[in-house]
This record gives C-alpha cells, structure tokens and sequence, in this order.
C-alpha cells in the first residue's frame, strides 16, 4: 500500500427520499418505525419508500395502497411523498462509497445542507482538478497571486490593490503576475479570463478526480 496515495476516509452517500422525510417530520414522525406504527404499514415497506427502491404508483397509474395510507396518516396528498421523477421508477441503487481526503470530507460537512450532493461533489472535483493544474504550471507567487485575486482558496476575493498591499508590491507589479499566470492557465492560448471549467480541461488526470460523482450517479442509477 502507498501510502502517498492512500486516501484518509471512505464515504458512504445514502440517498433518501426528501419529500416523504420532509412529510414525516411535519407531522411530527422522526422515524420510520414510528410512522409504521401509526399507519400499520410495515416498517419494511416504508424504509422502500424512504430509499426510492419501491414504485409509489401502479402501472395503471393509480396509487400503491400504502401510499394512501400513510400519506393520510401524514395528512398530505400522496404526490406529496415522492419527487415526479420517481412515481414509477425506483433507484437500482441508492448507496455509494468512495474514498476522500480531509478537505474533501470537511467540504461535505460544511455543505450538508446544499440541495444537490452530485453538484457539490462535482464542484470539489473541479477545485482539485484546478490545484493540481496550477501547481503544474505556476510558480508559488503566481498560484498565490490567483488565489488571492480570483477568491480560489476558500476566500472572498481579492481587489488587485489588496493583494498587492499584503504581498508588499506594487500594484503594477501584481497585475503583471496575475496576467502572466492566467496566460500560462489559459485554455487554447486564450489570455484572458479565467473560468474553472476551462482549466480543468487541461489536467490530463481530470478522470481520476470525477470518481466520487460516477459513485454517485450510480447510486442514484442516473
């Protein structure tokens, strides 16, 4: 084992029906067995639902008996557990695992609340994707220099003027570096501007970093 390329987690994404859970929990249901309980449909049946492994409606277009039965017990219409793309189909799987690094599990935490997890892993993807390729083809002031300028590490942005007053230069001499490095960033020889879709394109190893959203999208069988 290599333990410079050994990651320091592995994660498991659980993905769950939201709109039952949101129904359930303003009416008062924390969990699955409670709800069970209350509406007399079986914990196992309900745990389907909860994991989007189980049509909410029968072919014919009418609604599975359970489901009007707990939606009664929630007090809400039916259409209200479940999201439109999922009357009908179920997920092949609704569980993925990948391995992640501490920035990668601290992004995760500090953005649980975001509403689409493959957005956000897509997002942590490209942020790597933009580190590796500028300390590829940067100089330290230069990676610095974008990351001050363009708010790439974790920060507001920075105006040309205060990035200059805290590297102590001027300002002319900050624009320059910042130039300088977003030609040799630049994607098809373009010098100006700067967009993280663009560079990305240019790391060789991009495929290794898109990992976590093919878990992901298998999970959801998307």
């Amino acid at each position: 084992m290599s333990y410079e390329t050994t990651k320091d987690y592995k994660v498991t994404i659980r993905i769950q029906n939201n709109w039952m859970l949101k129904a359930m929990s303003g009416a008062g249901f924390e969990t699955g067995v409670s709800l069970s309980r209350a509406s007399g449909v079986s914990l196992q049946s309900i745990y389907l639902f909860l994991g989007l492994k189980a049509p909410f409606m029968n072919d014919d277009g009418t609604w599975k008996a359970n489901i009007i039965t707990i939606a009664d017990t929630l007090g809400c219409a039916p259409d209200d557990l479940v999201p439109p793309q999922h009357l009908r189909e179920v997920l092949k799987k609704n569980k993925g695992t990948f391995e992640a690094d501490f920035d990668e599990v601290a992004a995760l935490v500090d953005h649980r609340d975001q509403v689409n997890p493959l957005l956000l892993i897509e997002q942590k993807e490209t942020s790597h994707a933009l580190s590796e390729a500028m300390r590829l083809r940067l100089a330290p002031h230069e990676q610095r220099m974008l990351l001050m300028t363009y708010g790439l590490g974790g920060e507001p942005p920075h105006t040309l003027e205060k990035a200059a007053k805290r590297l102590k230069i001027s300002t002319e001499r900050a624009r320059q570096i910042q130039l300088n490095a977003i030609r040799k960033m630049a994607v098809g020889g373009r010098p100006h501007g700067i967009g993280l879709k663009e560079l990305v394109v240019s790391v060789e190893d991009n495929k290794r970093r898109r990992k976590a959203a093919e878990v992901l999208r298998e999970a959801a069988g998307i």
